[in-house]
């Protein structure tokens, strides 16, 4: 189990969740708008809630192993995510070599010519 940290507040979850929820926090391009999550956790004294948060990159989240409880694995929520960080990363690959902040730069405009070009 590990108590998570996030905008001050800490929630306890399954070793699984945080490892999901770390890399689709990683997964997040710069620039992107927050992905709202539903993360399965427990209270203090074991019993299930949801937590939903917002990241984006560069959130804060803090994360400390905590024995206090026995773990209970949530297969669903780790293949959720896990399925939602690989769409991240397959548009972030597919954009690769293709800024979009460069499709309106024309490289033959006059601003752009070397000076001493002919």
């Amino acid at each position: 189990m590990r108590t998570m940290t996030y905008a001050g507040k800490s929630f306890l979850t399954t070793n699984a969740v945080a490892d999901a929820l770390f890399d689709f926090i990683a997964s997040l391009d710069r620039g992107s708008s927050g992905e709202s999550v539903e993360v399965p956790s427990f209270t203090s004294t074991g019993h299930p809630q949801t937590v939903r948060i917002l990241v984006w990159p560069g959130s804060e989240l803090l994360c400390i192993a905590d024995d206090s409880l026995d773990e209970e694995v949530d297969d669903a929520f780790g293949a959720a995510l896990r399925g939602r960080t690989e769409k991240l990363l397959a548009v972030r690959r597919a954009s690769v070599g293709r800024p979009s902040s460069w499709s309106l730069v024309d490289p033959d405009a006059p601003e752009y010519q070397h000076p001493h070009s002919a």
